[in-house]
Formats: C-alpha cells, structure tokens, sequence
C-alpha cells in the first residue's frame, strides 16, 4: 500500500487499507474461522509506486513468503463503480472466485494490463514469486488518480461495500477449507481459462480447449450446410424447373449455379469489407479530432460513444448500401432465361423481394472466418467472437433448414410482411439479443475506463 507523495490516496490505496481492515475485524470475530488450522496475513507493503519495494523484499527475503498458498492484492485506478478482477493467475482459481455474491470479472482486463505492461504488488507475487492470487480494483471515474482530487470523500461508498464483501466472502472460502490449497498450478504456463461475468450477478468460465472444440463444430457446421444446401437446392431445381421459386431468384437466370456461388464470394467480402470501412472511419475522425481538437471527448464518454460509434455505424451501413446498389446492377446485366416456361412470367427478378438464402451463408461464412481467426491467434479477450457465434449461427442454420426442407416437399407455410417470412425479421434479432447487451457492456467498460488513461 502506497501513494504518490503529492495526493492524498484517497483510492490509490487509502480505500485498500479501509477494506483489509474491515476483513479482518470480520475474519477475526467469526467463529466458524479457527486460524490454528490455517493462517491469515494481511501486508501492507510500501515503495509500491516507487519500485515495488515492499513486495519485492517480501517475497524476496521474507520466511513466510514459502508459505502462502493464496494471495489477495487490492488496488485502485477509479473511484467508484463496481471492483474487477482485473487478473487472476493461474486462471483455475478464478472458479473459486465466482462463489462471492457479485462477481466482476472478465479476462479482456487481464489481457489489457498484460499488454501496457503495468506493474503492481500483484506483479511482484505472482510472476516472480510464483504464487496464485488475485488482483482487484476500482476503475470507473479514474480522472483523479494520483492527483490531488484524490480525496477520502470522492470514493463512493457503494464501491467499497462491493469490494469489501467480495473479499471478505473470498477470504472466508479460503480460510474454511472450500478452496484446495494443496494443489499445484503452473503460473508460467497458464492462461487457459476464460471468465467473465454475467450483468455482475453470475461468473462464467470455460477452458480454451473447449471454446476451440465448439468453433470447430460450429465452422464444420456452417461449410457443411452451406455447400450441401446450394448443391442439393440446384439438383432440384433442374428435377423442378417450371416451378414458381419465391424463395430464390438466381433460377431465373442463365449459369444459375455460377451465380449463387460468385455471390456468396461477393457477399462475404462486402461483409468484411463493411466491418474494415466501419474500423477506418472512426480512425479518419479521431485523426481529424486530433488536429482540430484533441481530447475533445475527455471526460464524457457518451460524446465519446457516439463521435466514434456514429461513424463505424455509418461507414458499415454505406459500405452495405453501395453492395446493395451494385448487386441490383449485376443482377441487371446478368444474362436471363427465358421465362415462358415459367409461372410467375410477370415477376422481375431484380425487383423482386425473396428468401436469399446465399447472403445467409454468406454471412455465417463472415462468422466462421472470425472463428478461425480467434482460433488461430488464440486470445482468450476474443471470446465476444464465440459468443456471438453459438447464439446466431444456429439459429441461421436452422432457418435455412427449414426454408429449404419446406420448399423440397412442396409444403407452403403461411407467409407474413410480403414473401419474406416473419421469423426472418425477428428471430435473429432476438437470437443476438444476449451478445448484444453483453457488447454494449463491455464496450462502456472499456470506455471508462481507459478515458481517463488517455489524459496520463
């Protein structure tokens, strides 16, 4: 525990040192607690912002450095808000953390501080000493860290109620035997667990092995069913040809096979195409904020949000209207049957409003290449990709199913909004209706707390 000799370490750490306090005064009149069977120690360590000092001659020359089997670091970058389980090592004993009554964790925190480098007594017990432990701290409203407004007035109160009953309740499992200190982690080769927490109420993990497994299936799932569905959809159609398709229109032009598949092709790189316009343009108006007026934006992450999520949307919204444009020019000049033969003669194929099937496999073929990139650069803050993957694409892949087994017996289900059935419109909207909350959270996450980074 130390502070910067110019601020009054109101958060950093002056709310460490309230909160080990009360603990303790809880831990030591419990009754249920008998430390002759396990031991507690509470350090306060000094030169902490300075080198480390005090947890470095800890855990360098201290005799019951050997025997600590868990360890608790608590810390400070905010001064309210919930706190997080920035990072955890070795990542097992975070399972052991979810039983505390409001978990707040996700390992994307973790990764972040492992990739600025920062340094904390954490560091000091868990990469030299080579001890499981946990790092906490508050990182909403940061803009007073190590100033002189970090004053004991500007931590809420509410903060450290959540930080003191998530210790306590975690100290308690330790000290009563729920936890197994006697089993072994290898901290240096860790790193396979991700965890994050549902709305603060429950903790989710999962091993890396198991996110790569189910991708694999999901991406197996999405090739699979989409060549199968296009091959066995075209042999159909040429057993069929008079019949009326409302749910494709590529049979009403020549080389139809070479066309659902150039579309899918073309369909998943507009795709890829609108989520690089929707990077690029956030990064053109940053620049020009820059040079106009930088940090505009300090202090207010709502004008944040929207002067860099406006133009990410806009720029995947025109990049999709221009394929939408070009797409009907294509269709335009793409070379057409005769029709004669056909039922609905008086249809205009490029007018036409009908079931795409191609631009759904198209678009679960976007999914599967995230997939395979999460799966190949192996960072566990990639996880939003999984999530968003096993609620969309099955319910994609079973509508696509559906669409096509009814077309194949002739069964015609009633339809809704024109020829586009009503579960189009809604059922993947309520299928993202998870991963969607959850990335707006995330993202408010992120956005306060590295805001008040940026002003360092």
């Amino acid at each position: 525990m130390y502070i910067v000799e110019f601020s009054p370490g109101g958060s950093d750490d002056g709310s460490g040192v309230v909160t080990l306090l009360e603990v303790l005064l809880n831990l030591i009149n419990d009754p249920s607690i008998i430390f002759d069977q396990v031991h507690l120690i509470v350090l306060f360590t000094s030169a902490e912002e300075l080198s480390l000092g005090g947890a470095e001659a800890f855990i360098s020359n201290h005799t019951w450095k050997a025997s600590v089997r868990r360890f608790i670091n608590i810390d400070s970058t905010g001064s309210s808000g919930k706190a997080i389980l920035f990072r955890v090592k070795p990542s097992q004993v975070v399972v052991d953390y979810a039983r505390v009554p409001r978990p707040h964790a996700n390992v994307i925190g973790n990764e972040i501080l492992d990739l600025l480098g920062r340094d904390t007594d954490y560091s000091e017990f868990a990469t030299r000493g080579l001890l499981p432990g946990y790092d906490f701290a508050f990182y909403l409203d940061g803009y007073s860290y190590h100033t002189l407004l970090d004053r004991p007035s500007t931590v809420e109160e509410g903060a450290l109620q959540h930080l003191g009953e998530n210790t306590l309740a975690l100290s308690r499992e330790i000290l009563l035997g729920r936890v197994n200190l006697q089993q072994s982690y290898n901290t240096v080769e860790d790193d396979n667990l991700v965890y994050f927490d549902l709305l603060g109420r429950y903790l989710t993990t999962y091993k890396m092995s198991t996110s790569t497994i189910v991708q694999a299936i999901l991406i197996g799932l999405v090739v699979l069913v989409g060549i199968l569905m296009i091959v066995f959809d075209h042999l159909w159609q040429r057993k069929h040809p008079s019949s009326d398709d409302f749910l494709s229109i590529y049979f009403y032009f020549n080389y139809a096979i070479m066309m659902r598949i150039s579309f899918i092709f073309i369909f998943i790189i507009s795709s890829l195409l609108s989520i690089i316009v929707g990077i690029l343009l956030p990064v053109v108006v940053a620049f020009l904020m820059s040079k106009i007026q930088p940090l505009s934006w300090f202090g207010n992450s709502t004008l944040a949000f929207f002067l860099f999520g406006l133009p990410c949307l806009i720029g995947m919204i025109s990049a999709e209207a221009l394929w939408a444009i070009c797409y009907r020019w294509i269709l335009a000049k793409w070379p057409k049957k005769d029709s004669s033969h056909m039922k609905s003669v008086d249809i205009d194929p490029v007018n036409r409003r009908s079931f795409d099937s191609e631009r759904h496999v198209a678009l679960l073929l976007v999914y599967a290449i995230l997939m395979i990139i999460s799966i190949c650069l192996g960072y566990r803050s990639l996880y939003m990709i999984l999530i968003w993957s096993i609620f969309v694409c099955p319910i994609y892949l079973l509508l696509i199913l559906t669409e096509f087994s009814f077309r194949w017996i002739h069964y015609q289900v009633p339809r809704f909004f024109g020829e586009r059935r009503w579960y189009w419109t809604f059922a993947p909207y309520i299928a993202s209706l998870f991963p969607l909350i959850h990335s707006f959270e995330m993202t408010s996450r992120l956005l306060c707390m590295t805001m008040p980074m940026m002003g360092r």
